[in-house]
């Protein structure tokens, strides 16, 4: 199947890394849809891409963080595109860092993990079925290496949310080896890093 005839569903494709993949995806012949719950961030993933492939960029607003608004997005999708060839999830945000955790609330930790584990999971389950049965088609996963440690101070919650995703995606791999589809992770290792002779200050 050529690049041309696939249709990838880029969740989180307004997103800060989302976006990077769906020029990508449109510059190398794919069409791509991206739902979003903000209408002026799929405006402005619209003139951030390619005019050339605009045309192959569909967008919807939706919301994939609740059962009900992704199944509503699932069928507008439908209706849109008509089928779904690949899913690629990098939902979440780039970057937390709002201090150490016993300044946080319950409520700021719900929040992170809402964000990055919730979502991936509810998304997942409505638009995997989409894909499942075709060995042609792939469902991928965009993680990161804030999952495996502490980048710097004050990023405690964006670590607890990213492993938790990281953890999803790593627990589908093994619990469904025998499906067609091609269930794929790529994790991006950026971040900050401290020079090896920095002093941390003294708190």
């Amino acid at each position: 199947m050529s690049s041309s005839d696939r249709v990838v569903l880029a969740l989180g494709g307004a997103g800060t890394v989302g976006s990077g993949i769906v020029k990508a995806l449109l510059d190398k012949g794919f069409k791509v849809a991206v739902i979003s719950r903000d209408r002026s961030r799929l405006e402005r993933l619209r003139s951030f891409v390619s005019p050339t492939t605009r045309d192959n960029l569909t967008t919807i607003v939706g919301n994939v963080g609740s059962e009900e608004g992704a199944e509503e997005a699932k069928q507008a999708l439908l209706k849109a595109v008509g089928k779904v060839t690949d899913v690629v999830s990098s939902l979440g945000f780039s970057w937390w860092q709002g201090g150490p955790p016993h300044t946080q609330s319950l409520k700021d930790l719900h929040w992170v993990i809402e964000t990055l584990l919730f979502s991936t999971f509810v998304s997942w389950k409505v638009f995997f079925p989409l894909v499942r049965d075709d060995c042609n088609c792939t469902y991928t996963f965009i993680t990161g290496g804030a999952g495996e440690k502490l980048l710097m101070p004050g990023t405690g919650f964006l670590t607890v949310g990213a492993a938790s995703a990281l953890a999803f995606c790593q627990a589908l791999r093994e619990e469904y080896p025998e499906v067609p589809c091609k269930l794929n992770e790529v994790k991006i290792n950026t971040g900050v890093r401290q020079r090896p002779n920095a002093r941390r200050p003294v708190t």
